[in-house]
């Protein structure tokens, strides 16, 4: 039921997106491994990179994960924004959880949720110089959350690509 309702919401996040890039004129998509690079000339915030993340048959679009600059807390950051279905729990466990596997061992992080909105509910944690590095050298991502009815759902991405999509985030960011 959730993944039918975030696929519907995705669907129509999508469609809206779509029409508004169309209008763009100077549009620049790269592709590195799993994770999109979106640039646009017009675009205020710089390059956006993001990964649609697939249930386990891996047709259904469930969770996003992105990464873009933008002022927060009156400064220009680097933002790790996570979008997860609606009907995750906000009483139990009201946090996700990124584990990153590396060489060296995993590595975990906690984000809270900023708010939940009709196609999510959503993460944003500043990207510190620490998390960066784990993107970029990690291999498999893995995002943890609980839903309403107190189950566990984990979710594993690829990090092939992130260092390279990172880099032109970084070098494109928003003036």
């Amino acid at each position: 039921m959730i993944q039918r309702i975030v696929q519907c919401a995705l669907l129509a996040v999508g469609l809206s997106l779509a029409s508004v890039m169309q209008a763009k004129t100077t549009e620049d998509i790269r592709q590195y491994g799993a994770w999109k690079v979106n640039c646009t000339m017009e675009q205020v915030d710089g390059c956006y990179m993001s990964l649609l993340g697939k249930g386990k048959d891996g047709d259904e679009a469930i969770f996003r994960v992105g990464v873009r600059y933008e002022t927060y807390n009156d400064r220009l950051q680097p933002l790790l924004k996570v979008l997860v279905p609606l009907g995750v729990s906000l009483m139990q466990a009201p946090v996700l959880t990124i584990a990153i596997d590396r060489p060296e061992g995993p590595k975990s992080f906690v984000l809270d949720y900023s708010r939940c909105v009709d196609v999510g509910c959503l993460s944003v944690k500043v990207l510190s110089p620490g998390l960066r590095d784990h993107l970029r050298n990690g291999h498999t991502g893995t995002l943890m959350f609980v839903d309403g009815i107190g189950k566990i759902h984990k979710y594993s991405f690829s990090l092939r690509g992130s260092s390279r999509a990172l880099a032109l985030v970084q070098q494109n960011r928003a003036l």
